[in-house]
């Protein structure tokens, strides 16, 4: 097993990324996996991209050890890193940023700094993002909606708790949907209104079906197979 510490630098701007890896094969392509340095990559390209590696280590911990001296506080301050959390856990260390170097990243990569400034998803890309995340909504549904209340089946809420449910659902913020114009709590409505509205003339259209037992309410073009078009009317 390899423990490194490597550098990826943009060859466009000078930007660098540092980063630690562990591998059994020396030669397996692994450029990177922050968030901003993919990005980077999108737009540049990944041969505007070089990597070295820094130093070699015997141990995982002698590896994160070591990201952890370069990649610091003072290193994320920088105008020509990639770099978005503290290094030292392979991982996401973000909770560890104070909150006036959040707000500095905040200013550093608003306008220009952004990677992806100046750039925007085709049409075709707007669907496709708009038809998967409908796709998870409705898989969401199909197997969590209808076993929401059964852990509580039986059981009595207290006085005490009933206020408070009460009180929280009073608190909730409303939803207007800005095509349809219905208005109702935000977790409700925002599965089928929003850019999801059947009002929304760019929204993909949606549909009832069944399988002779139940109803599904799916995109008109992506029909299950089994499925009709309509509703089974319960008897």
């Amino acid at each position: 097993m390899y423990y490194y510490v490597y550098e990826i630098k943009c060859l466009v701007n000078g930007k660098i990324y540092i980063g630690a890896h562990k591998t059994s094969d020396i030669n397996d392509g692994y450029i990177g996996s922050g968030n901003l340095i993919k990005s980077a990559m999108k737009k540049y390209g990944v041969h505007n991209f070089e990597k070295r590696i820094v130093k070699f280590f015997d141990t995982e911990k002698e590896m994160f050890d070591y990201e952890a001296e370069i990649v610091n506080e003072d290193f994320l301050k920088r105008n020509d890193v990639y770099n978005l959390s503290l290094g030292g856990l392979g991982g996401d260390r973000s909770k560890f940023i104070s909150e006036d170097t959040r707000l500095k990243r905040s200013e550093r990569f608003k306008g220009q700094g952004n990677p992806f400034y100046g750039e925007q998803h085709s049409p075709e890309t707007r669907l496709k993002i708009s038809q998967k995340l409908l796709e998870k909504d409705e898989e969401w549904r199909r197997n969590n909606a209808s076993n929401a209340g059964s852990k509580n089946l039986g059981k009595k809420r207290s006085e005490e708790s009933r206020l408070n449910y009460s009180k929280a659902a009073k608190e909730r913020n409303l939803y207007t949907c800005e095509y349809c114009g219905k208005q109702g709590q935000y977790n409700s409505m925002i599965g089928y209104h929003g850019e999801k509205c059947r009002s929304n003339p760019s929204a993909p259209k949606r549909i009832w079906v069944n399988n002779g037992v139940k109803n599904m309410l799916v995109i008109e073009t992506d029909i299950p197979k089994g499925y009709k078009k309509g509703r089974k009317e319960n008897k």
